[in-house]
Order: structure tokens, then sequence, then C-alpha cells
């Protein structure tokens, strides 16, 4: 079936907002998940019967702080990047603003030969 332009459109917007949520809550999980781990195994019986006399369970916790430490610098450089990308945008649309206003035309100069 054919549909018309609008619900082509319409069902686009739709289908990447249902993206963005899922993109949104995968982050969610993904961030909240190592901080379970460190919460719930915090408090752990170490156990020293491995080689080195480490314990297993702290090495994976330092695991999941290290890949806290990473996510976090990069979710701060990526909204630092959206931010000047916005701020960049207003400028630039300001500036087309005056462009525009300051021409000749806009400000009825006579042209005499």
């Amino acid at each position: 079936m054919c549909c018309t332009q609008k619900n082509c459109i319409n069902s686009r917007n739709i289908k990447k907002r249902v993206i963005a949520l899922i993109f949104l809550v995968c982050f969610v999980i993904v961030s909240l998940l190592p901080e379970v781990f460190i919460l719930t195994h915090a408090n752990h019986d170490h156990d020293r019967k491995s080689l080195d006399n480490s314990c297993s369970i702290c090495a994976k916790i330092q695991d999941a702080e290290s890949i806290l430490k990473q996510f976090r610098s990069a979710t701060k450089i990526t909204v630092f990047a959206l931010f000047m990308h916005i701020f960049s945008i207003l400028v630039l649309t300001y500036f087309r603003c005056q462009a525009i206003s300051l021409t000749l035309v806009a400000l009825k100069v006579r042209m005499n030969n």
C-alpha cells in the first residue's frame, strides 16, 4: 500500500524517536550496571586462593571503576562537543540574520550613477 507523504514523514519521526529511546535506555543500563556491581560487592569476603595472593572480586571492582571512569570522561567530552555545536549554530544564525538586515537594499540606500 502506498502512504501519503505526510504519513511517511510521521512514521519516520516515530521510528527515530523509538530508536532514540532505545539508545537512551541502553545508555542508562550500561552506566548503572558497573555501579550496581560495585555496590553489591563492596563488602565481600576476600579470597586469597590465587597464585599471586590477590582477590578476584577486588580486581573486577577495579575493572568496573576504570570502565566507569572512561565512560564518564567520554560522556563529558560528548556533552561539551554538543554544547559547542549548539553554540556555534546559534552564533552563526545570529550573524546570518544580521547580515541579511545590513544589505544596501534593506537599508534603502539610493545608488546614483
